[in-house]
């Protein structure tokens, strides 16, 4: 796949957020249950002034098309358990695994390869014609970054996961439950604040000539 570095910060492995994404068994949670999914390499726009949220781009590594991240943000960000598709080829944009969820996936593969033989056409069909409603969205005014509600979403689903993880190691118990919500509420927070500053982080300064 061609990139162009002088235009593009390539962010690939072995970037601290992408090996906190498959090392972290909680994410994990992110990836078998909600169904997101990281692409292996994203491109980010280094000549704009625009905000972070507006310089990700996803390449297809088949076609060589640059896609928006926002394609699979707001609105097409879950759900994605059969990886993430070119909406102008179809073919398929590699994805990273939380190492969990290999183990996992191995463990319940007598489970999941049927369904995906029988239904992975349908399902790539659903997956494609979600993607048709995102057309143009790069274009569209962005609204600004809502760092509380992404901390609520991401606090409540740690949360369940910690209870859970809890709950198999030690026990059911009150003890269980509130320590795997504060600590859910806590990952909920600086999760929050990491994305509202890291989103809404602009380019390089505008030139007063432009």
């Amino acid at each position: 796949m061609k990139l162009d570095v002088n235009k593009y910060k390539v962010m690939r492995l072995p970037n601290l957020l992408l090996v906190h994404w498959i090392l972290n068994p909680g994410l994990a949670f992110n990836e078998l249950i909600l169904g997101r999914r990281v692409p292996k390499i994203t491109l980010i726009d280094k000549q704009s002034i625009d905000i972070l949220a507006n310089r990700n781009y996803i390449q297809c590594p088949h076609c060589q098309t640059l896609h928006s991240s926002r394609r699979w943000g707001k609105g097409n960000a879950f759900f994605h358990y059969d990886g993430l598709y070119c909406p102008q080829c179809e073919g398929k944009i590699p994805t990273l695994l939380n190492v969990f969820t290999i183990i996992l996936l191995v463990i319940l593969f007598p489970i999941w390869k049927p369904l995906q033989l029988v239904f992975g056409e349908r399902f790539k069909a659903w997956e494609l014609s979600r993607l048709a409603k995102t057309e143009g969205i790069e274009h569209m005014p962005i609204k600004s970054v809502s760092g509380i509600k992404m901390g609520l979403y991401f606090g409540g689903a740690m949360s369940v996961f910690y209870i859970i993880q809890g709950g198999v190691l030690a026990g059911y118990n009150t003890k269980v439950i509130w320590a795997g919500l504060l600590a859910g509420a806590l990952a909920g927070l600086f999760f929050g604040m990491g994305m509202k500053i890291f989103l809404s982080w602009r380019g390089r300064k505008p030139n007063p000539q432009e």
